[in-house]
């Protein structure tokens, strides 16, 4: 069914067991010294054992602290060789081939990380962090080049099967190739040939030093979607220049920090969404080409590579929700896979935190060198109050090491306020993390009664070890004058469906339960008006999510106030406050209140008084978002 993926491909002399590429992710796991900590080696480890065609990893700096964040990988002496080779011995002994990416970040890193002034080709500024750089002279260019040529022999020596330039993004090599940033008049700059001399230097250099059976890969951006950037059209010429500079392959994507969205495509985007682009640069050239781009299904893998349009898919997020999944694509067992939901709470937020990756559906995903699940020394009986997420994934943790798990839900189903959260558009795959879960419950046997609001007599009857309270959150109620009337709701029962909405509505709120239930809100033809208190809408989203759903609610129109406080709901109207003075919003059918949720934890302190062994989790301990609920159930299930 999935014979294209499987089949033995190559990448120049490099010899691949499928055509499924790990490509390369951040993870902020590097030691100080730039080594590989004991974390990233097992991190990797676990994708050899998948058997992914390829890894690569995330990038080493040609330059010390040249890169996002404090701590990034070098390797740049014979110490630094010999700790890196403990990853491709690790990752070659899982039957794993190992690629590494190369990179210096230029302007689009933070200067107080690289400890002095940014560089660039010219003195523009980065759309995104805007510092001044300053112009790079011809004799650092040099040395640079010099710099990404010695890091790949480097890396050749530490055993890895290949290298890639990372030539996208807007970092270094980019902003070479880029009108944008490039505004250069001597041979690095002006037309396409003075544009790309520096990446085809770099190319050379590596060559000359890892020599011609090596393989050298580069990874581009085929639109950068900014003024003056990188277009599609301008790509295909350089692909052709590129291949004829010595690359072995070209790894398609898109975007720079700017417009992040389409660098990691959160679920509000279509799957494989530009994938067209790679299918136009493989047109102009005979070397392979990978796409990479929101690919988190086999069928949509198998599609893409039967239609030609790449030879290779990259798969990064789907890895981290599930290391298997290629195996489990191989055996058939579809059902057991944990699919990326796209929501990139783990793998971009986390890692732009400060903090090492992880994932949502995965919460085994950067801890695989401090979590180990064993079976339970001694059987238990469980109750878990609260199917949500966390309450799910308390009760599988618990039952896969041998407890006897029931889950108490109060609703008619499973879920709790996921439910909710896979109903705004683009949303719906957020749900597969359900399916899962309720898979795994059928699967490891945990008991589930549904309709039922659980008592501490109905508790103490039972005679638990161990109860896991899992109830989640209620909504927010502000004192606001005249939010008791009838024609004011949640966000929760709009979504549900308990409540219907009118032509004109206003959303008390801008985070993202607000924006969300706005933009469905939006799609049904009302129109919709914003009022938050921050000065921002979705005010410390993630970049790339928060990018892609601002689109949507400017699409829909919809009016957005920021910096404003609502001071009272009329019958037909809502007053709000903005820089000391008043407006109205007039003929309002509808107010949705959409200003968060407080904790629902009714039974813990009655447990407790029963002397009943009782753990909280989830948002019913402290409101927070999907990766903790789920991360929280986790550690439940394997501590109790």
């Amino acid at each position: 069914m999935y014979e294209k993926i499987f089949e033995p491909a190559r990448i120049g002399n490099l010899e691949l067991k499928n055509r499924i590429i790990v490509t390369p992710i951040s993870t902020v796991m590097a030691n100080e010294d730039g080594s590989p900590s004991e974390k990233y080696i097992r991190y990797l480890e676990e994708k050899a054992k998948g058997n992914f065609g390829l890894i690569v990893t995330e990038y080493y700096v040609v330059e010390p602290k040249a890169g996002l964040f404090t701590r990034c990988f070098n390797i740049s002496s014979e110490e630094l060789i010999e700790k890196h080779s403990e990853i491709t011995k690790r990752v070659h002994a899982a039957g794993g081939k190992i690629s590494a990416q190369i990179n210096h970040g230029g302007r689009q890193i933070r200067k107080e990380i690289f400890g002095k002034k940014l560089i660039a080709p010219s003195s523009v500024r980065d759309f995104a962090m805007r510092e001044l750089p300053r112009e790079l002279t011809i004799e650092e260019i040099h040395n640079l080049v010099e710099g990404y040529g010695d890091t790949a022999l480097n890396l050749k020596k530490a055993g890895f099967d290949a290298v890639e330039i990372y030539g996208c993004h807007g970092f270094l090599v980019s902003q070479f190739l880029s009108r944008s940033s490039n505004k250069r008049t001597d041979e690095y700059g002006g037309s396409l040939q003075g544009r790309c001399r520096f990446v085809v230097e770099i190319i050379q250099n590596i060559r000359k030093k890892v020599g011609k059976d090596f393989p050298v890969t580069i990874r581009i951006s085929t639109e950068e979607f900014v003024p003056g950037g990188l277009t599609l059209e301008e790509n295909k010429a350089i692909a052709v220049i590129l291949e004829n500079a010595g690359v072995d392959a070209i790894s398609c994507s898109k975007g720079v920090f700017i417009t992040a969205e389409n660098i990691a495509p959160p679920n509000m985007l279509e799957h494989a969404g530009y994938v067209n682009n790679a299918a136009e640069i493989k047109k102009v050239v005979n070397i392979p080409v990978i796409f990479a781009g929101r690919v988190n299904d086999p069928a949509i893998a198998e599609s893409i590579l039967r239609s030609g349009k790449a030879d290779f898919v990259g798969m990064a997020r789907a890895s981290l929700a599930d290391p298997q999944f290629l195996n489990k694509v191989k055996e058939g067992r579809l059902d057991d896979i944990q699919y990326c939901i796209g929501c990139n709470q783990g793998c971009v937020g986390s890692v732009h935190k400060g903090m090492h990756v992880c994932c949502l559906v995965n919460p085994f995903t950067g801890r695989e060198d401090e979590i180990e699940v064993k079976p339970a020394d001694v059987k238990k009986k469980i109750i878990v109050v609260g199917g949500g997420i966390a309450g799910c994934e308390a009760a599988l943790m618990a039952a896969k090491r041998g407890h006897d798990v029931t889950i108490y839900e109060g609703q008619s189903k499973l879920g709790g306020q996921w439910n909710l959260a896979g109903i705004p558009p683009g949303k719906t795959e957020l749900l597969s993390l359900l399916t899962w879960q309720k898979h795994k419950l059928d699967k490891y046997g945990v008991k589930v009664v549904l309709n039922t609001h659980i008592t501490v007599d109905m508790v103490q009857a039972e005679k638990p070890d161990e109860v896991i309270i899992g109830t989640g959150a209620t909504p927010f109620t502000p004192p606001i004058n005249g939010i008791h009337q009838p024609h004011v709701v949640s966000a929760n029962d709009v979504l549900s469906g308990k409540e219907f909405f009118g032509k004109n509505v206003v959303v008390i709120g801008g985070g993202l339960v607000a924006a969300e239930t706005a933009e469905f809100i939006a799609s049904y033809g009302s129109i919709v008006t914003m009022i938050e208190s921050a000065d921002e809408i979705l005010k410390g989203m993630i970049h790339h999510n928060r990018n892609a759903l601002m689109k949507n609610l400017k699409h829909h129109e919809i009016e957005m106030h920021t910096s404003s406080s609502v001071t009272e709901i009329q019958s037909d109207a809502v007053l709000y406050e903005y820089k000391g003075k008043q407006y109205k919003v007039e003929e309002v059918n509808t107010v949705v209140v959409a200003i968060g949720s407080r904790p629902l934890n009714e039974l813990e302190s009655f447990l407790k008084a029963a002397g009943i062994s009782t753990k909280v989790i989830g948002d019913a301990a402290k409101v927070r978002n999907g990766l903790d609920a789920v991360y929280e159930g986790f550690m439940a299930g394997i501590t109790v």
